[in-house]
């Protein structure tokens, strides 16, 4: 697909690809497994929703060592996130990395 834009005052024509234009490989590899295989984005999916319960479980009377089991339950099911897709995990990752005080 090709379109053009302005910048600095001049046209340019650029080269744009869409999700159409990839194959089923390219794809994966930029969108992961979670986009594009339906099993996986429900085995993920499960995987999150049992994240949250462990967060939701979380309250303001949870003891510093309730906190950090939570954490490190919440840890390991990223850590399975990951084998399944290491792209969607790239993007969870940074959500577990600051520890809050704990």
């Amino acid at each position: 697909m090709e379109s053009q834009i302005v910048l600095y005052g001049k046209k340019k024509k650029i080269n744009m690809t869409t999700i159409d234009d990839l194959n089923r490989i390219e794809a994966k590899q930029l969108l992961g497994s979670y986009e594009t295989n339906i099993k996986i984005k429900n085995l993920i999916d499960n995987l999150m929703f049992k994240m949250q319960h462990i967060e939701c479980n979380l309250g303001i009377d949870s003891t510093k060592k309730e906190l950090k089991e939570a954490k490190k339950e919440q840890l390991i099911l990223l850590s399975k996130i990951k084998e399944y897709d290491v792209v969607k995990y790239d993007k969870l990752k940074p959500l577990f990395d600051d520890a809050k005080g704990i």
